[in-house]
């Protein structure tokens, strides 16, 4: 009877294992597999979800040019690292991060998060054990909108700035009214699962 509880105790443990394996970190939304991101001069990789749309730098929108950090001072120097972007995305609705960064030491001083009148209270969040400060914002008119989670993080003499964006287009300008791909809430409840991906690793 012992021989008997102890194997199957051990069966036992063996199926939680095999459990927890199971559910053992991977990068959200995988889709079909897992592409990666990495960038040793400025010491920050990313695991993503190969069915996301890549590039590198960004695109400028209606509310949005193509600077490294939207809220950076004027001539402060960065590079647009990573744009992922969901691959439902259309003219209605677009829902991508960007990651951006600057060795510069004005932009390491002041690693700059939106402070207009749209915008919300600041918080704080750890990712892989950097700590970033977090707001939202927003903007809207001539039928375009866009709202925008905020980061920004210093670490390893850089200013990351992370920036997740769902921004587009009523539809009713469109005829017959059409349905966007995803709603506001879902685009970023896919978007932050993204930020488990990143990983911050100084020399």
């Amino acid at each position: 009877m012992n021989n008997l509880r102890i194997g199957m105790r051990a069966l036992f443990a063996g199926a939680v294992v095999t459990t927890l394996a199971a559910c053992a970190h991977a990068p959200a939304n995988k889709g079909p597999g897992a592409a990666r991101f990495d960038s040793a001069e400025y010491d920050v990789a990313m695991v993503y979800p190969a069915s996301l749309k890549v590039s590198h730098g960004f695109e400028s929108s209606y509310f949005l040019q193509q600077r490294w950090n939207p809220d950076a001072a004027d001539g402060v120097p960065g590079e647009g690292l990573l744009t992922l972007t969901l691959p439902e995305s259309n003219k209605l609705t677009t829902g991508e991060l960007r990651l951006g960064v600057s060795d510069d030491s004005q932009a390491v001083n002041n690693c700059a998060l939106p402070d207009d009148g749209n915008a919300g209270a600041v918080s704080s969040v750890v990712i892989d054990g950097v700590t970033f400060k977090r707001r939202e914002t927003g903007d809207a008119g001539m039928n375009h909108y866009l709202s925008r989670h905020a980061y920004r993080g210093v670490a390893h003499g850089h200013c990351y700035a992370i920036d997740l964006i769902v921004d587009g287009t009523n539809p009713s300008v469109y005829p017959g009214n059409p349905a966007p791909p995803f709603t506001k809430k879902a685009a970023f409840k896919r978007l932050t699962a993204l930020l488990d991906g990143l990983t911050f690793s100084g020399s």
